[in-house]
């Protein structure tokens, strides 16, 4: 169903056990120990791995233009000092994501990001452009379920006991709303674009959740966009998604913040 090998579904079922949300009953396998319910408000801890710290190292540095654009896995090795099965899975992954491509031979090209003014702008732009045409498809359905799970997590980042996450963190939940209304438009193309865009915006804006009134703002325009799909009016929060990227556009251009 995911495309992936027994090691990470395994991992995931370890993890959801020792998270109390699994039982392992032996010689049988994991059984569900909790109630839909439960389940949907449980808060799941994911530890991060080497591959992680890799990627982010590398995406750093290169948001920074500490990597030029072309690099071998040589000299990647030599940078890092890791094993090279490890950077083949960072690689792969991040081409993926469309962050890197192959270059004849053993090397990687770095693809265009966004660290400049003309970047940013143009995202905004082409986000203005599908976001709310996205919540104006025919198809559109966000399940009531989706809408309960991302009001919580919004609501939450406005308490000021729940702002001890970490940037990645936030950006997290910046991501998973306008992954959740991109997918839930029906449309793949647009939900894909969306998904690419937010790789894209990740290397960028997730050190600048530190404005605290910048967080509180996007939090409440979400919400807003939220309750107006929670009504069925799809137009008003077509407009409203608008808005919220007008706004963003304009802070984003101005500091990288979040959107």
């Amino acid at each position: 169903m995911f495309g992936v090998s027994r090691t990470p579904v395994r991992a995931a079922l370890r993890l959801l056990a020792a998270q109390k949300l699994l039982e392992v009953r032996r010689n049988q396998g994991f059984f569900v120990a909790r109630s839909a319910k439960e389940i949907e408000r449980a808060e799941i801890e994911l530890p991060r791995g080497a591959d992680e710290d890799l990627y982010l190292k590398i995406a750093e540095a290169h948001f920074d233009n500490r990597l030029p654009n072309t690099i071998t896995e040589a000299a990647l090795l030599r940078r890092y000092a890791v094993g090279r099965p490890l950077l083949l899975k960072v690689l792969a992954r991040m081409s993926q994501e469309g962050l890197v491509r192959r270059s004849p031979g053993q090397g990687w090209i770095f693809q265009p990001i966004l660290n400049t003014t003309e970047s940013i702008g143009a995202s905004y732009r082409f986000r203005l452009a599908i976001e709310p045409a996205g919540i104006r498809e025919a198809d559109f359905r966000l399940r009531p379920g989706v809408i309960r799970r991302l009001r919580r997590v919004h609501e939450e980042l406005l308490d000021a006991r729940a702002r001890g996450g970490t940037a990645g963190d936030l950006f997290e939940v910046d991501a998973l709303f306008h992954e959740s209304l991109a997918e839930a438009s029906g449309n793949t193309f647009i939900h894909q674009a969306v998904q690419h865009q937010n790789r894209l915006r990740r290397l960028g804006e997730y050190r600048s959740y530190a404005d605290e009134q910048r967080l509180a703002t996007w939090c409440r325009e979400h919400l807003a966009i939220l309750a107006a799909l929670e009504r069925d009016d799809r137009e008003s929060a077509a407009r409203l998604m608008a808005q919220h990227l007008g706004n963003a556009q304009t802070f984003g251009l101005a500091a990288g913040g979040p959107a």
